[in-house]
């Protein structure tokens, strides 16, 4: 398994980026489950592309909070 994010949308395909910043446009309705972007999956590979997943709620509200956390930050600066 393989971690990933849903980068964004184009044209029905859901771009996936990995830890290596490899993108993997898939289908957005193949994994069975209502994809949003941001979100962090555990990604199952089969000949080099994204077969199946399963969504990590904890691990995307966690990157979700270190983002706002950030925006925070830069809002501050003087």
């Amino acid at each position: 398994m393989k971690q990933m994010q849903v980068d964004r949308f184009e044209e029905g395909l859901a771009v996936l980026v990995d830890e290596e910043e490899r993108l993997y446009p898939v289908p957005a309705d193949s994994f069975g489950f209502v994809l949003h972007a941001g979100d962090v999956l555990a990604v199952e590979m089969q000949d080099g592309k994204p077969c199946r997943a399963r969504f990590l709620a904890e691990e995307t509200e966690a990157r979700k909070a270190r983002a706002a956390e950030l925006m925070l930050k830069l809002k501050r600066r003087p």
